[in-house]
């Protein structure tokens, strides 16, 4: 324990590997209180297992601590499957999230937790992040025709019905639409 101590007492960047299973969401929470509440700790699990257990313990030992997950593709590049709309969702948020560049929200502090294979797997680059951001203003007017191009481009599925992240639906004067990262569908009234 010393030697945890005398790690997170140094300035500037640190690797801590070897951290026995348990104690490692405590030793990150020391160190993100070490770096300062409006920093960000990364933690690289082995596999996608461990990053979800460690963020379950990570809401015991840092409650407070803003924690985002990049999980990696469950499938292999030009596969015939696509990843799980979860999935994609997961890593969209997250990706925007630190393209921002915005101090954590919770104000104690960010936790990105990611796996082995998904810190190797290339990602967009922080124009095409930034960029991708659409925000809506109540009484604002918007040509359908290039919400739903924007859609498209972006990625997002047209189905019937929106079900999960990342579909989109027309039907008339209204589109529905589940952005990833958000708990439930919106709607728009045209």
């Amino acid at each position: 324990m010393n030697k945890i101590k005398e790690i997170i007492s140094t300035k500037g960047r640190k690797r801590v590997g070897g951290v026995p299973e348990g104690a490692d969401a405590l030793i990150l929470r020391e160190l993100l209180d070490a770096a300062g509440k409006d920093q960000t700790v990364l933690h690289i699990a082995r596999d996608d297992k461990r990053m979800s257990q460690l963020a379950e313990a990570l809401g015991f030992f840092a409650g407070e601590v803003e924690v985002l997950t990049l999980p990696a593709w469950d499938c292999l590049p030009y596969d015939r499957v696509s990843p799980i709309s979860e999935v994609t969702a997961r890593r969209v948020e997250t990706l925007t999230t630190l393209s921002e560049g915005a101090a954590p929200t919770k104000g104690h502090g960010r936790i990105v937790l990611t796996t082995a294979a998904a810190a190797i797997q290339r990602v967009p680059c922080v124009d095409v992040m930034r960029k991708g951001k659409l925000a809506f203003k109540a009484g604002t007017e918007y040509d359908r025709s290039e919400l739903t191009a924007y859609f498209e481009r972006m990625g997002y599925n047209r189905t019937e019905q929106v079900m999960e992240p990342g579909d989109y639906a027309v039907r008339g004067d209204i589109v529905d639409i589940f952005a990833p990262g958000m708990k439930e569908p919106v709607r728009l009234d045209f």
